[in-house]
């Protein structure tokens, strides 16, 4: 079995017998698998003079034994951290591909910068390497093709803290990235922010024909939930005002001896809206109209869900 130890970049074999092979820390091997020790190794400080940015990978470094060529650019770097990484690499590695034993292996068709920032993710420094919006898109597809889990995780991570803090102004764009990379973290994400738009902004998207039908009925059915919601709130608020409103008129048309037929004391203040509008209505004072209007009103009202 192989462990990799990231903080020093280094392969450890581990024997059946349970040995420890390693050319490059020969005195940590023993009769026996000591896991405590390989780990204070791990722990140890780095050196003072340790950098602080990334590798760069322009030249030979510590024990680097392949070269991958990208762009006519050179990046030296190990076997073991491609293979534990990626599982392309390790079959390409390990099987009987020409890759296998070759010093160099060309990457037709990608841009050095971009391999240069996978790299950079995949090899330990003293600040960790961070996923930001201009890196994230071309890392999810290079995660995709060489099969590296972790560094598509992180991606996820990022976009759905994006999606979830409204920096990402496209929600249904980082929606689509989510369908088209199978990251259902970002999709569930994504549909709950959605059900913030318009129907109008859902129907009129340039990529509505992109979002998976049910994907779409979900956040169509969550917008028009969160509507009848905010509708609900603002009809029970107007008709309390509009309750309100008839109540003072009442009471105002009946100071001025205005209503030939008053409510009975028993219902004076715990009367309806309509009891009160019919009664200004019935009065002989100039607000008889307003009355008029107020009923049609709540008649309006009343044909909200």
């Amino acid at each position: 079995m192989g462990y990799l130890c990231t903080a020093c970049v280094t392969f450890f074999q581990v024997t059946p017998q349970g040995r420890i092979e390693s050319a490059i820390l020969p005195q940590i091997a023993q009769p026996s698998f000591n896991p405590s020790l390989l780990l204070s190794y791990c722990a140890m400080d780095k050196p003072s003079n340790a950098s602080p940015d990334p590798p760069d990978f322009s030249e030979p470094w510590k024990f680097s034994d392949v070269v991958l060529v990208v762009e006519e650019q050179r990046f030296h770097v190990h076997r073991s951290t491609l293979a534990f990484w990626s599982p392309v690499f390790e079959r390409m590695f390990m099987s009987d591909f020409k890759e296998k034993n070759s010093d160099e292996i060309p990457l037709p068709g990608k841009k050095a910068s971009e391999i240069k920032e996978l790299l950079q993710m995949m090899y330990p420094s003293l600040e960790e390497k961070v996923i930001k919006s201009d890196s994230c898109y071309f890392l999810l597809d290079l995660a995709r093709e060489y099969q590296i889990a972790s560094i598509t995780r992180k991606c996820e991570d990022f976009l759905v803290s994006a999606v979830k803090t409204r920096k990402e102004n496209d929600v249904l764009a980082a929606l689509i990235v989510g369908q088209n990379y199978e990251l259902k973290t970002l999709i569930r994400s994504c549909v709950c922010e959605a059900r913030r738009l318009s129907l109008k902004q859902l129907k009129h998207h340039t990529k509505r024909a992109e979002i998976d039908s049910d994907n779409y009925l979900e956040i169509a059915e969550g917008i028009i939930e969160r509507l009848e919601e905010q509708c609900g709130k603002v009809k029970a608020s107007c008709s309390q005002k509009l309750l309100d409103s008839s109540w003072f008129l009442y009471r105002h048309v009946k100071s001025k001896e205005g209503i030939s037929t008053y409510l009975s004391p028993k219902i004076h203040r715990s009367a309806t809206a309509g009891q009160y509008l019919n009664a200004v209505r019935g009065s002989e004072s100039g607000l008889s109209e307003v009355a008029k209007h107020l009923t049609e009103l709540k008649a309006t009202l009343e044909t909200l869900p």
